[in-house]
């Protein structure tokens, strides 16, 4: 048996007004993780990085007393997060939750860190980030858009790194070189 589907115009498909606010509140929040994280002091988030599997080659510990050094003395010139934008990004919207009545998005980032004598480190994760000003949820548990903050005031919740690699070693083991 075959089905045939009409075929659809992604084109002509429209984002519902909530779907546009989340849209533009995920460019502020991607711009905050950006601009602002990596100057937020370690024992502000929860990390939930699970250290043994997420560090290749290296005794986890010393690495992220490291990370977490960088982190409190919002050392933006030893470490670097970015926020990769979405590949349609007037359509897709990052995973989001309403949390105590504050929006907030997953998102992935890339990570680059340079404060060590083994050479740079890269890395990837997730940062769960929140809204502070609280929005207004209707009777399904929607939030409204109409409560978003105009600019929104995010805070970071969590993070979790995912992957941690020494690029030195990364190159050693392309190019075949012994350790």
């Amino acid at each position: 048996m075959v089905l045939a589907f009409p075929q659809i115009d992604l084109k002509k498909s429209e984002l519902t007004p909530l779907g546009k606010a989340l849209i533009e509140a995920s460019f502020s929040a991607r711009l905050f993780v950006e601009k602002t994280a990596a100057r937020t002091p370690w024992n502000e988030f929860t990390d939930k990085t699970s250290w043994s599997t997420a560090v290749d080659d290296e005794p986890w510990l010393p690495l992220r007393h490291q990370i977490a050094n960088c982190f409190q003395k919002g050392g933006e010139s030893r470490h670097r997060l970015t926020a990769p934008t979405p590949k349609m990004p007037d359509r897709e919207i990052p995973p989001w939750d309403v949390v105590n009545q504050r929006l907030r998005f997953t998102l992935e980032f890339k990570y680059q860190f340079q404060d060590r004598s083994d050479g740079p480190w890269m890395g990837n994760g997730l940062f769960v980030v929140e809204n502070k000003k609280p929005v207004t949820l209707d009777s399904a548990g929607r939030p409204d858009p109409q409560s978003f903050a105009q600019e929104p005031d995010w805070r970071v919740v969590s993070i979790e790194f995912q992957r941690l690699t020494s690029v030195m070693k990364m190159m050693e083991r392309k190019m075949g070189m012994p350790r």
